[in-house]
């Protein structure tokens, strides 16, 4: 299956890891290029994302409904052919999900990874619950737009109120219905909550989160060891966000200490 695969590389090799970036549930690969791609190529690191099957510009839109959460994992894998070196591996939402599943089943594949706004080891089921209960007019939009109906999609879900409306509408425009199999296994465990990495993590939450509140996140982190980077003024797509170049900092920040790192090593 041709999955659409955006790049940003240095003119210059500047001896730094390569990074590949995974959206999340109703998103493509055009997610990452608006900001983090040409920011991270512009620091001297090859930078590359891509779309998952049935999205964005890659294939498999017309069966999309049919696909689970392990056929976007097995898109990752197949990536990852790509890399003479191990990449550091950067998920969003549910690509969150896909890159602890990716991990799980190859420990080694990355040199460390990044965990934005994820879904937990344990699945959303809480989370979806809290949703329901608060927002429930959005939440019932959300479902129809996603049984393909002619309903908008409620921006709040995934955007900052003080994104520029010209952007907002493009975005908005990009948004697409997600794989009823991978939305209804998102309830469910994702890897084994024993799960332990053995690579450096760094785990990012927004306090704005529609999502995923400030315990989940915390929780995420928790469970693999380590603590999480909560942005207060940060909404889920916080690679969007009019603050997302506080999360990039830190994400370089993160970045810095590590070396590139051969595929047999």
């Amino acid at each position: 299956m041709q999955l659409e695969w955006l790049e940003y590389v240095p003119e210059t090799d500047y001896g730094r890891p390569p990074l590949l970036f995974i959206h999340g549930a109703h998103h493509g690969a055009w997610c990452w290029e608006e900001h983090f791609l040409p920011y991270f190529c512009a620091k001297g690191y090859p930078s590359y994302a891509i779309s998952l099957r049935g999205h964005a510009g890659s294939e498999g839109r017309e069966r999309l409904h049919s696909f689970k959460l392990d056929d976007y994992k097995e898109d990752v894998l197949g990536a990852l052919q790509r890399f003479k070196e191990k990449p550091v591996l950067i998920g969003h939402s549910m690509g969150g999900a896909v890159v602890q599943k990716v991990l799980y089943e190859q420990p080694a594949a990355a040199i460390a990874a990044v965990l934005m706004a994820t879904v937990p080891p344990s699945g959303m089921l809480k989370d979806l619950k809290r949703v329901a209960l608060f927002h429930s007019k959005a939440v019932k939009d959300m479902t129809l737009f996603n049984e393909g109906a002619d309903v908008a999609v409620p921006p709040q879900i995934f955007f900052s109120k003080r994104t520029e409306p010209g952007r907002l509408a493009a975005w908005i425009g990009k948004i697409q219905p997600e794989s009823k199999k991978a939305r209804n296994e998102l309830a469910k465990p994702i890897v084994p909550e024993a799960f332990g990495m053995d690579i450096p993590l760094l785990v990012l939450g927004g306090r704005k989160d529609w999502f995923f509140s400030v315990r989940t996140t915390k929780n995420v982190a928790r469970s693999y060891g380590t603590k999480a980077l909560m942005f207060r003024h940060l909404c889920h797509d916080m690679m969007l966000c009019p603050q997302w170049n506080s999360v990039a900092e830190r994400m370089l920040e993160f970045l810095e200490p590590l070396k590139r790192c051969g595929r047999g090593a």
